[in-house]
């Protein structure tokens, strides 16, 4: 494992961040400090709970919510810490996200929120496919369309969509707002 890492030059706190983004609570955790900013321990409990609970469909329990504060008491904050996605004042006894927690947070949102925008790429693409092949096909709408206008045009629309991915994807959140 460590000699796997030194040959691939990962550091160890980007393999913890990686292994971070796979483990459900890990992005519960980082979900609910970007909505709603640094909080207390047990209010993170809470929110991490009520997210649970609304996503699985699971009656309210005293039980769950214990389980819910060992885990991230004994495993998940102290592994977010380590890895530099969250930090925890000591001063204030609040845990916030980090400037690396954010890109962890964007980076854990591909699978789930920017779905949409992986939609509206494979929309694009197909949709840029057909025309293509109609216009080589000589379809009678597409027939007198010079290929190289084609292309301008299939290049124009993916900048364009790529622009407003970039600008979503990299928005700022309400922390950045309250940090400044």
């Amino acid at each position: 494992m460590v000699i796997d890492r030194l040959r691939s030059g990962v550091s160890p706190r980007e393999e913890a961040e990686t292994r971070s983004i796979a483990r459900r609570r890990h992005r519960a955790v980082v979900r609910c400090l970007s909505q709603a900013g640094p909080m207390a321990f047990d209010e993170l409990v809470d929110r991490v709970a009520i997210r649970e609970r609304e996503l699985d469909a699971v009656p309210p329990d005293l039980d769950h919510h214990a389980t819910v504060y060992a885990s991230l008491s004994l495993t998940h904050v102290p592994a977010l810490i380590d890895a530099g996605v969250v930090a925890y004042d000591a001063d204030t006894r609040r845990i916030a996200l980090t400037d690396r927690g954010h890109r962890f947070r964007n980076a854990a949102a591909t699978r789930t929120e920017h779905g949409v925008w992986n939609r509206a790429f494979l929309a694009q693409s197909f949709v840029w496919i057909v025309v293509v092949l109609a216009a080589r096909l000589d379809v009678a709408p597409l027939a007198g369309i010079p290929a190289l206008w084609l292309v301008g045009c299939c290049v124009g629309t993916t900048f364009v969509t790529s622009i407003g991915y970039a600008w979503w994807a990299h928005r700022p959140t309400a922390w950045t707002y309250r940090r400044r």
